[in-house]
């Protein structure tokens, strides 16, 4: 378990801590999906952008 742990704080400190969102069951409160967008390009052009995996 803590080899998962050390993996997630990583991946949590890689990427903004308000664009990571959640998607739950209304009625269950199962978690249905999530996502966290992080960088993709350190060019300037690409600056405001999100992307979406394929």
């Amino acid at each position: 378990m803590t080899a998962h742990v050390r993996q997630g704080e990583a991946f949590a400190a890689a990427r903004p801590p308000l664009h990571r969102h959640l998607a739950a069951d209304a009625v269950s409160r199962r978690v249905a999906g999530w996502t966290a967008v992080g960088a993709v390009s350190s060019r300037c052009v690409h600056a405001g952008g999100a992307a979406c995996p394929a």
